[in-house]
């Protein structure tokens, strides 16, 4: 079953492609701070841009040098043509790379829709006037574009297909909070990773069947329990040294994450109501913690309660070459662990680095959480 949600995955641009033949439009997005709720509900199939699996470059040098492979390689594959089957892109500013690359895609790949957005970076009563003003902009730009209007009923059924789709991801996660259970740090990232380019109904029929099929799975208990914290695995080495992979390998296993393509995107179910707009706006101002917003001892405190939560023995986290956000919160977040006395390493990661170099340094981490 598994094997199915990762060829999904596999598959995501032949699936976006077959969306746009059967006549809905295919918008890609950028992060988990674009509210695809609305996207959806101007019925619009929102896919997350994703790194490629091989090494995809910028070799225009359309962008600078100082910036994180990720950007790095989503650049690459509009310019290649790789996402040719959408009909834009939304992007959120999250970081200054990520405003800087919104404007690199807009000039440099083919002219489409472009809409760029900025979450708040706290939950005050000005941000959330502010993030309203936001949503309502991009409602109309989204109306504009599909024809369709965003009425507050196709809002709160779309609220309604995401909401279902957290909650069962959530079923996945939940049963990791066992000494014992029957689904890797691998195959869940899997399960999280198809959510973000398939259409949700679909998704949604194969995460009940999946669920379902649980019960004949084997338990096992890993040595080690890890809460792991980055943007995506795939930062370090290429999808076929996945670091989920070398853990298990070491006999330990990520019970939980704090990922961009994972908890950040599911853990917080969305608001409905008689004003889905406002419900949806709430929803995005007081989602997950995360490095771009502050104040950023509300992440460490998040992390390192999900650790307890989770019985995690220690902590890793991927610090993504040249990523300002990360990095500014990064002494933060450790020194709280530290202060509960949560062993954790900090790897700073390039997509080109040495596999060995890093499993070198994990294998050392875990012998020092065993010795205690």
């Amino acid at each position: 079953m598994i094997d199915r949600f990762a060829q999904a995955f596999k598959d995501r641009h032949k699936i976006g492609r077959e969306v746009k033949r059967s006549g809905r439009k295919v918008l890609g997005y950028l992060y988990s701070a674009v509210p695809k709720e609305l996207i959806y509900a101007a019925g619009i199939l929102p896919v997350q841009l994703c790194m490629g699996e091989e090494e995809h470059r910028d070799e225009k040098g359309l962008l600078p040098e100082f910036v994180c492979d990720f950007a790095e390689s989503v650049l690459a594959q509009g310019l290649d043509g790789t996402y040719d089957y959408l009909d834009g892109v939304i992007m959120a500013h999250t970081c200054e790379a990520a405003r800087g690359f919104g404007g690199v895609w807009h000039l440099n790949v083919e002219k489409r829709f472009f809409h760029f957005i900025t979450p708040p970076a706290e939950a005050t009563p000005g941000s959330k006037r502010y993030y309203m003003r936001e949503i309502e902009r991009l409602k109309k730009a989204l109306e504009q574009l599909s024809a369709n209007e965003i009425t507050p009923e196709a809002l709160n059924n779309s609220i309604e297909v995401y909401n279902e789709n957290r909650a069962l991801i959530r079923q996945v996660y939940l049963l990791r909070k066992e000494e014992e259970f029957c689904i890797s740090g691998e195959d869940t990232f899997e399960v999280v990773k198809s959510a973000l380019i398939m259409p949700p109904e679909e998704h949604n029929r194969m995460l009940r069947e999946f669920l379902h099929s649980l019960s004949e799975r084997e338990k096992k208990r890993p040595a080690t329990r890890l809460l792991l914290s980055c943007l995506i695995p795939e930062e370090v080495g290429f999808s076929r040294q996945n670091l989920l992979k070398v853990l298990s390998d070491l006999g330990a296993e990520v019970v939980f994450d704090d990922l961009v393509y994972g908890s950040r995107y599911f853990w917080t179910p969305l608001e409905k109501g008689d004003d889905p707009f406002k419900a949806l706006m709430n929803s995005y101002v007081g989602r997950v913690p995360c490095p771009y917003r502050y104040p950023i001892l509300s992440m460490a405190t998040y992390l390192t309660d999900k650790a307890k939560e989770y019985s995690a023995d220690g902590a890793i986290f991927l610090l993504p070459k040249f990523c300002d956000p990360i990095s500014f919160s990064l002494p933060t977040i450790q020194e709280k662990f530290d202060q509960e006395g949560i062993p954790n390493l900090r790897l700073e990661t390039t997509r080109t680095m040495s596999m060995a170099a890093v499993k070198t340094r994990l294998e050392a981490f875990l012998e020092t959480i065993s010795r205690g």
